[in-house]
């Protein structure tokens, strides 16, 4: 009985999860922030609706949102790349450097890509703090 609730679980998560992303890529946001919502009602451990919901509202500008929706994808994953790289993006475009390097630098511990010890000197710089 308990395998069967977590299959059925398992199966209206993905289904919803599905649909959000067709709204998603329809760019039908209300539709797809809905379906994201029901997915994470259905199971809140998934990391994907978090992240998808993060995208969704920085794709809307809607700056506030998306950060609540990635640090709640952190909650779940903290190295989570994805997750690091937008926030560090949204704070670029927040004019909030010292936010950005926070998030790169939790990239550059996971990643160890050139481009993002570019990245965060570039932030180094424009901030002139070089400790």
């Amino acid at each position: 009985m308990i395998n069967n609730n977590f299959e059925e679980n398992n199966i209206r998560f993905y289904n919803k999860y599905n649909e959000a992303l067709f709204f998603h890529r329809e760019k039908k946001f209300k539709e797809a922030e809905s379906c994201y919502l029901e997915s994470i009602n259905i199971n809140p451990y998934q990391l994907e609706p978090y992240i998808n919901l993060g995208a969704l509202f920085q794709e809307q500008s809607k700056y506030d949102d998306a950060i609540k929706y990635y640090l709640k994808s952190l909650e779940l994953d903290p190295n989570n790349p994805t997750s690091n790289n937008n926030l560090a993006s949204i704070y670029i475009k927040l004019k909030n450097n010292t936010q950005a390097i926070k998030y790169y630098l939790k990239l550059v511990e996971s990643e160890q890509d050139f481009r993002l010890y570019n990245h965060v000197g570039n932030l180094f710089q424009e901030e002139k703090d070089f400790q």
